[in-house]
């Protein structure tokens, strides 16, 4: 997987907390290193975020795509906010091992 560039990490910039109840966002995970990669589901940091991964079987350069949703007023975020949401597979795919840590930061207000 490449750095940041290609969706690792999501800068969602400022959101305001009274005029946005969610937002969405799509990770994309290119199995370029395995001939297959089984998914077993994602994990979330906390329950500020809902994301969900097609699990099964993923063959060399097919595209996994983590849906993810954040709540900025599940909690008191305010301020630069950093939340995570992880990859589980059965091949190292990261420095993390069999996971895949994906990023979601930015400013509440």
């Amino acid at each position: 997987m490449k750095k940041k560039e290609d969706g690792t990490t999501v800068d969602f910039g400022t959101l305001k907390k009274k005029d946005t109840s969610s937002k969405n966002y799509t990770f994309k995970y290119v199995n370029d290193m395995h001939d297959t990669l089984k998914v077993y589901g994602v994990l979330d940091g906390c329950d500020c975020t809902k994301s969900m991964v097609k699990e099964g079987i993923y063959h060399r350069n097919d595209t996994i795509k983590i849906e993810t949703n954040y709540n900025p007023n599940k909690y008191n975020d305010k301020g630069l906010t950093v939340k995570q949401i992880f990859l589980v597979t059965n091949k190292t795919v990261s420095k993390f091992d069999t996971i895949y840590p994906l990023t979601l930061k930015g400013i509440v207000e």
